[in-house]
């Protein structure tokens, strides 16, 4: 007797394989594209924060005119009109344009400035 063709039984066991593969492959790929929307969101706030510490420097701000609670902030706006920033990225992790800014504070225990990426 000739045989042509494939058994149900291989077709099952084919269909199987392929199923655990995808179901593997899946969740891996999902994690890896988070991942690196995470460090992508983390690149641009280290960009701002040194951005802003540029312009706080190249305006002659001094460190004594943040004072006790008060802060600091300069705007992404503001670094894309003195040209320190082309043009506002989008958040990889919203897709749309970045908000806020670099709120700058000082420690008043360590006498040293705080920058934070702030959104609003």
């Amino acid at each position: 007797m000739k045989k042509n063709g494939f058994t149900l039984i291989e077709l099952i066991v084919t269909i199987a394989i392929i199923l655990s593969i995808v179901a593997i492959a899946i969740p891996s790929t999902i994690s890896l594209i988070r991942n690196n929307k995470d460090k992508q969101y983390g690149s641009y706030v280290e960009s701002f924060i040194s951005l802003a510490k540029t312009y706080f420097d190249d305006f002659g701000y001094e460190e004594d005119e943040v004072v006790g609670d008060s802060c600091y902030q300069i705007t992404l706006e503001m670094l894309v009109n003195e040209n320190y920033l082309d043009e506002i990225p989008n958040n990889p992790e919203t897709d749309e344009a970045f908000t806020g800014g670099v709120k700058i504070t000082k420690n008043s225990e360590e006498d040293e400035l705080n920058y934070e990426y702030a959104s609003t």
